[in-house]
């Protein structure tokens, strides 16, 4: 996996100083199979998925020992400032065991219409076919048939 492959899978800079114990996604690709780096104490994000979890509704998460916006909002596949701002927070702001915060939404749904395409979508969603397909199950050929339902990111 690229740095910059790392970087877009987790909303970070390919220069972002990162931190002990920080949970890292790791992107699937042939030779990578979502493992931990044992050499770099990452891991991949506790999830089914070859990514975060898509959150395609809102809703609420009790704060544990150890969390923090940035650790939360990379688990959930979003910028630490959305995250903040859904909860009324600074970006830098500290969070407490037991308090209560909103995880938004970060998928929604789009049904295709004539003249849509995968490229299309996915520059209009600010993301790479391979991405957009990627989060649809879907071959970042395929051909997209009207009335389809796709996962877009929020925007």
């Amino acid at each position: 996996v690229s740095t910059a492959e790392l970087a877009e899978a987790n909303n970070i800079s390919p220069t972002a100083g990162l931190f002990v114990g920080q949970t890292l996604k790791v992107p699937n690709t042939k030779a990578n199979t979502s493992s931990a780096s044992s050499s770099s104490n990452t891991s991949s994000s506790a999830s089914s998925s070859s990514s975060a979890p898509a959150v395609t509704t809102s809703g609420n998460y009790t704060v544990k020992s150890g969390d923090s916006l940035t650790r939360l909002a990379n688990q959930y596949g979003m910028s630490v400032s959305q995250l903040a701002s859904a909860n009324g927070l600074k970006n830098n702001a500290d969070l407490r065991v037991g308090q209560k915060i909103t995880i938004p939404a970060t998928t929604t749904s789009y049904k295709v219409k004539s003249g849509d395409s995968l490229i299309g979508l996915a520059k209009k969603y600010g993301i790479t076919p391979e991405k957009l397909a990627e989060m649809n199950g879907i071959s970042s050929t395929a051909m997209l048939q009207l009335g389809q339902t796709l996962k877009v990111p929020v925007q």
